[in-house]
């Protein structure tokens, strides 16, 4: 975090997440990490394989033309103009057809899984920003 008191640690760097484990190695992907933390700590964020398969239909539907910032992801094209109102239409559009897919409210069906983790930051980062550009 670069925004309170002091300087970031050494090995932090970029802007994704980074996580230095007790035994010293480092990690930086985010669902490496939830992977990391699911087994470290017990937790039952991979049910079954349908969780990676889910998580993965992001790199599907979000715009590949895009920027994948931390700030404003894909909203922006390389050029640094917004992307078109219906292209955001077409990745809420499928994103909705994904979870009408399933018998629940999550991606997965009842329960929270990794699937959640991967999709929730640029659902609410959409939800936020978007009705600033169109």
């Amino acid at each position: 975090d670069s925004t309170g008191p002091g300087r970031k640690p050494s090995y932090f760097s970029g802007q994704t997440p980074q996580m230095r484990w007790p035994e010293g190695n480092t990690q930086g992907e985010s669902m490496d990490l939830v992977l990391e933390v699911n087994e470290r700590f017990g937790g039952d964020l991979y049910p079954s394989a349908d969780v990676t398969a889910t998580a993965d239909e992001f790199r599907k539907i979000f715009p590949s033309k895009s920027r994948p910032s931390s700030r404003a992801a894909f909203l922006f094209g390389w050029s640094g103009e917004p992307l078109w109102k219906s292209e955001f239409e077409r990745v809420l559009s499928e994103t909705d057809e994904l979870l009408g897919s399933t018998d629940g409210p999550f991606f997965c069906g009842e329960s929270f899984t990794a699937a959640d983790i991967a999709w929730a930051p640029f659902l609410e980062r959409y939800g936020a920003q978007l009705p600033c550009l169109h």
